[in-house]
């Protein structure tokens, strides 16, 4: 539900018979495409970081209604100009905008570096891989997760 309509909506559910519509990703055919110059597929991107926005709930309140839609993207939108301005600019502006530092690296200060990162094509490190946090990008690259940042760490031996 988009919060500015939050009574209309109330309104609509009073009045009519609602069915909850899951979103499966498993159902979208550009699921298994890779974003534009990375190594992460649309279905890995979404179920991890819909994984990380619900485990926001937890700690920040209600942000469960944050989580992106299988459809949020569609196939056109898989090239870097659209995804970021799109998909990246979402994540940064509403669904973890308490705390960026919980999906996002702490280098990254603004959806701007964002943006300019992921849409230089001369690079040719994994944009996504420079801007999350390195346990997201594992677990969405499939590998086993990473409980601590590298980051996290510092004088921790001092």
């Amino acid at each position: 539900s988009d919060q500015n309509v939050f009574t209309l909506d109330t309104a609509f559910q009073r009045r009519w018979e609602m069915q909850m519509v899951k979103s499966n990703i498993d159902n979208v055919r550009h699921a298994k495409q890779n974003i534009s110059g990375t190594k992460i597929s649309w279905g890995n991107f979404i179920t991890v970081t819909n994984d990380e926005i619900t485990r926001m709930t937890e700690e920040f309140g209600s942000v469960a209604d944050k989580r992106l839609g299988a459809y949020f993207l569609k196939e056109s939108e898989l090239g870097r100009k659209e995804f970021s301005e799109k998909v990246l600019k979402y994540l940064w502006d509403d669904a973890f905008k308490l705390d960026h530092s919980v999906y996002f690296n702490d280098e990254i200060t603004s959806l701007e570096r964002i943006i300019d990162i992921f849409q230089d094509k001369a690079k040719e490190e994994d944009p996504l891989a420079q801007i999350l946090r390195c346990s997201i990008y594992a677990k969405m690259l499939g590998d086993k997760p990473v409980d601590i940042e590298p980051s996290d760490n510092v004088g921790e031996n001092e």
